[in-house]
């Protein structure tokens, strides 16, 4: 009997160690899809499962337009209003169908917000992927993966429960980012939202024309599973609402489509590229798009802005103070300021935002800095920590490196170069400054990767600790007219 038993638990032993050895596997082998140090699939899903019960009054749903334009945090620090974005990249409506249906099972959302762009649109492998791959084990999920199944016949239903069974090959590239699945789990401050801070920069935007009554058709399946999103809004008394983001891949016979839709079903589509909604936001594309389709950190709170008044006002969506949104606000002023510092041109203002713990700081001189090297600017390079004193250093070498554990900075007539390492010796870098008498070069690597503008003057390199990666490279002529130039 005593061997019977001991045979049991050494079975149990290796079963319970089988699992958790395929677990961690599958953990491995699921691409990550980081961007921007912050924003990623498994931080997105796995963080709408680790919210409070019942703690989510507004689910937003949709592509990438809406996880770019709908931000969870603007719209709790203006409205107090508890929202979470479950919008992936190319997120077809059979998509949003469950995850809406698979959100039900822990949380009792007042409102849904359909961002409507994907009605016309057609996924792929990657991003379905994207969307399914985090989607805990359930029936939601297995008839998620039956329609996967349906409208790409060569994906193995098994493989998404076992992500091993279809990347096993990816051992071949498997990066450091690869082991870090239950770092990002952790990181979901920003709810689903993915902050960008680029600017599209051109001119070009007109809003729909009024005239035109032409209307594309909706796809047949895509009208079926519009019809299972409201049904199902309908039995969980969830008010629905259509939305729009300003795009130039929109078409009026889009809308049309959409809104003929949405007033034959009863529902409000709120479609942002109409002249009066778009005036109404002070939306500038140039500035507050990152590109055709999406909205930047600005535009988005603009755009939720709007969104919030609407909840608020015509829905009746109450604020709620909540410590899940309470305790993120100081991350996403980080990131705001991380996305504003590549736009500085003003010296002394990018100065004093390099005030900062996350931060890793590269000053290199190239050929001349210290011409026009103001008492302003020496005050604010002093108040970073600096102490060499640059006045009078004409075409001198320099280099400054400013960190959580220190400084270091060197000048000298004689080429300047140095070494070290970030993240506890995971990542690298070298630093090379030359006046213009011995090289006339700036060199800032970091993991091989030059970033130094390499121009006349003051380059700057900003590293994030917490994100490891770089936001911003710039040189400062200090040597003529404090001109900001960056790559």
């Amino acid at each position: 009997m005593n061997k019977i038993i001991k045979n049991i638990i050494k079975f149990l032993l290796f079963i319970s160690i089988l699992s958790f050895t395929l677990f961690k596997v599958n953990q491995i082998l699921l691409v990550k899809h980081v961007e921007d140090g912050h924003y990623s699939p498994v931080s997105q899903y796995e963080g709408f499962y680790q919210m409070d019960k019942n703690s989510i009054d507004v689910l937003f749903l949709g592509s990438s337009h809406s996880y770019y334009a709908f931000s969870t945090q603007e719209l709790y620090n203006q409205f107090n209003i508890r929202s979470y974005n479950l919008g992936s990249s190319l997120q077809d409506i059979w998509v949003s169908y469950y995850w809406l249906k698979e959100a039900l099972r822990f949380q009792t959302p007042k409102a849904v917000v359909l961002e409507t762009y994907y009605i016309f649109g057609d996924s792929d492998e990657p991003c379905i992927r994207k969307a399914l791959d985090y989607m805990k084990w359930s029936k939601v999920k297995n008839e998620a993966v039956m329609k996967a199944k349906q409208e790409y016949p060569e994906l193995t239903p098994m493989s998404f429960y076992f992500p091993n069974i279809r990347f096993h090959e990816r051992w071949k590239e498997l990066k450091e980012i690869d082991f870090s699945y239950e770092t990002l789990s952790e990181h979901y401050e920003m709810k689903g939202n993915l902050i960008r801070g680029q600017k599209y920069g051109k001119e070009n935007y007109q809003t729909l024309p009024a005239e035109i009554k032409d209307s594309d058709e909706i796809p047949e399946d895509v009208q079926l599973y519009l019809n299972k999103i409201v049904t199902l809004c309908n039995d969980n008394d969830i008010d629905l609402l259509f939305v729009k983001t300003p795009s130039l891949n929109w078409s009026i016979t889009q809308h049309n489509a959409v809104h003929n839709f949405a007033e034959n079903h009863g529902i409000t589509f709120y479609d942002l590229n109409e002249k009066d909604l778009y005036a109404n936001l002070e939306y500038n594309f140039a500035e507050d798009n990152r590109d055709e389709g999406h909205a930047n950190i600005w535009g988005a709170e603009k755009i939720t802005k709007v969104i919030g008044s609407i909840l608020q006002n015509v829905y009746d969506i109450e604020g709620v103070e909540d410590h899940q949104w309470e305790t993120t606000k100081d991350y996403f002023e980080n990131i705001k300021k991380d996305c504003a510092l590549p736009h500085e041109t003003d010296i002394n203002k990018y100065l004093s935002m390099l005030a900062d713990t996350r931060y890793t700081i590269f000053v290199s001189i190239k050929d001349e800095a210290t011409e026009n090297l103001t008492a302003e600017i020496t005050q604010s390079l002093n108040n970073l920590g600096l102490k060499t004193d640059l006045t009078g250093k004409y075409r001198n070498s320099y280099f400054a490196i400013i960190s959580p554990h220190g400084i270091q900075e060197e000048i000298s007539e004689a080429k300047l170069e140095a070494e070290g390492m970030l993240r506890n010796g995971l990542s690298n870098y070298s630093i090379v400054s030359a006046g213009y008498k011995c090289g006339n070069v700036s060199s800032i690597k970091i993991d091989g990767v030059e970033y130094s503008v390499n121009s006349r003057g003051l380059n700057i390199v900003v590293y994030n600790n917490e994100s490891h990666r770089v936001i911003d490279t710039v040189c400062f002529d200090t040597c003529k007219d404090l001109t900001a130039t960056r790559k």
